[in-house]
C-alpha cells in the first residue's frame, strides 16, 4: 500500500470513528449532546421544549437516542468494512465506501428541505454533512488507483505475501 493508499485509508477511518463518538454522545446525552441542532429545527432550546413539552420532548429524547445509535452502527459498520476488505485491496470494499460521502450529503439535504426554524441558522450537520463528504470523497478519490483494474477478488501483492508468511 503507498503512503497515498495508508492517508486516504487514515482519513476514512478517522471519519468513521468520528462517526462512532457522535452516535456515542448522542445516545448517553440525547438532544443534550448538540443544542444547536434543537436550536436549529426547533427554534427553541432543549431545555425549553422539555418544560413546556414533557412528552414531545420524551419522544424527542428517544429518536435522539436512537439515532444515535444509528450513527454507532454505521460507523462501525464503515471501520469493518475498511479494516479488512478494503484494506486488502477489494474492489466491492471502496465502492461500498462511496455510500458515506453519499450519506454525509443526504443528511445536510435533509435538514435544508425540512427547514430550520424561522430565524435560526442552519444546524451544524447541514454545514459539517458537505465537508465530510468532500473529505471522504476525495480521499477515495485519491485512493483510486490501488483498485482500478483489479478484480474484485484479488488482494494486493504486499497482503498475499504477508499472509503466506
Amino acid at each position: 500500500m503507498t503512503r497515498r493508499s495508508r492517508a486516504a485509508l487514515g482519513v476514512l477511518l478517522t471519519i468513521a470513528t468520528i462517526l462512532v463518538l457522535f452516535g456515542i454522545g448522542d445516545i448517553a446525552s440525547g438532544p443534550d449532546a448538540d443544542p444547536a441542532i434543537t436550536l436549529g429545527i426547533a427554534g427553541r432550546t432543549a431545555d425549553k421544549i422539555r418544560a413546556s413539552e414533557p412528552t414531545g420532548f420524551r419522544l424527542y429524547n428517544f429518536v435522539t437516542r436512537a439515532s444515535g445509535l444509528n450513527l454507532v452502527l454505521i460507523g462501525a459498520l464503515f471501520l469493518s468494512i475498511l479494516a479488512v476488505p478494503y484494506r486488502a485491496g477489494d474492489r466491492w470494499a471502496w465502492s461500498t465506501m462511496w455510500s458515506l460521502p453519499a450519506w454525509a450529503l443526504a443528511v445536510p439535504i435533509l435538514v435544508v428541505a425540512f427547514g430550520p426554524a424561522p430565524g435560526t441558522m442552519l444546524p451544524p450537520p447541514a454545514i459539517s454533512g458537505p465537508i465530510l463528504a468532500l473529505v471522504a470523497a476525495l480521499a477515495l478519490f485519491v485512493d483510486r488507483p490501488r483498485f482500478s483494474g483489479r478484480r474484485a477478488t484479488q488482494p494486493p501483492a504486499e497482503l498475499t505475501a504477508a499472509r503466506a508468511s
